[in-house]
């Protein structure tokens, strides 16, 4: 057995709490572990850290944005104990976006580019429709960087049409997969959630420049709800995290209007 994990588990044994930071000294440690291990070895390090050690809510600067993250879930858990998150897309985001833009921000989550582009001299509209990490992350974190003039929260799901429907909430340890329709694997519990389409929303906060996305195959949904929108020949930039498999269970087998959307699940993979 390893030093550190000798060390970890000594420490899970007698239950020896350090007062730096309110945080037990090993937590407080293990970042700086693990930012200098592979990828798989300190992630299999970190997944060995018990619950109560391991789970708590944070404040950290990722990419000079602050940011309220909890590791027990997989964004923060990332973020916290590797300093990483989606390199590549972040990259080309921070490449893109400039002062002056508008961001339609589609599945906020706890709001990184929301973040970023009102930090940026740019405007956000995000969306997102879980009431829990809308308050206690998004709205807590735009109000950590001062730019609550700059990002509006709406929570609200982006769909095809304006309409109520039943949002299945998150898994316990991945914030970011609520979504609008059922998986067949999956019983979440859920709430009733207000939907509307992008092209009623450009109506009524303006034509945005840049449209990020991420809601766990609904995309399917609201690109057909930004109909309009996508037709112009000065449309926004996409940037949509895609999901065949979701988008195949949502369509019923992968046709959408007309659209094969299990042909695009080959191509983009």
């Amino acid at each position: 057995m390893s030093i550190v994990k000798k060390f970890i588990k000594k420490l899970n044994k007698k239950k020896i709490y350090s007062t730096l930071f309110g945080f037990p000294f090993v937590v407080k440690l293990t970042p700086i572990i693990t930012r200098r291990m592979s990828r798989r070895n300190a992630y299999r390090m970190v997944m060995r850290i018990p619950p109560h050690l391991g789970h708590f809510n944070t404040i950290i600067n990722f990419r000079g944005v602050k940011m309220k993250i909890f590791t027990g879930e997989s964004m923060g858990r990332i973020m916290y104990y590797f300093d990483d998150w989606e390199p590549k897309q972040n990259d080309f985001f921070e490449a893109y976006i400039k002062p002056g833009m508008l961001l339609v921000d589609v599945g906020a989550n706890m709001g990184f580019y929301s973040l970023f582009a009102a930090t940026h001299g740019a405007r956000s509209i995000a969306f997102e429709p879980d009431p829990d990490i809308a308050k206690n992350y998004l709205k807590f974190n735009v109000e950590l960087n001062k730019v609550s003039n700059r990002v509006t929260i709406i929570n609200e799901a982006v769909a095809d049409k304006a309409d109520m429907l039943k949002f299945y909430l998150h898994r316990p340890g991945s914030w970011g997969a609520g979504r609008i329709f059922k998986l067949s694997d999956e019983n979440n519990p859920t709430i009733d959630v207000k939907t509307n389409s992008i092209d009623s929303y450009v109506q009524k906060y303006g034509k945005p420049d840049v449209i990020k996305m991420d809601i766990e195959g609904a995309e399917v949904f609201a690109i057909e709800g930004a109909d309009n929108l996508l037709k112009q020949e000065d449309a926004p930039l996409l940037m949509i995290e895609f999901h065949p498999g979701e988008i195949l269970e949502a369509t019923g087998g992968g046709y959408y209007d007309g659209y094969d959307y299990q042909a695009a699940a080959q191509l983009w993979l």
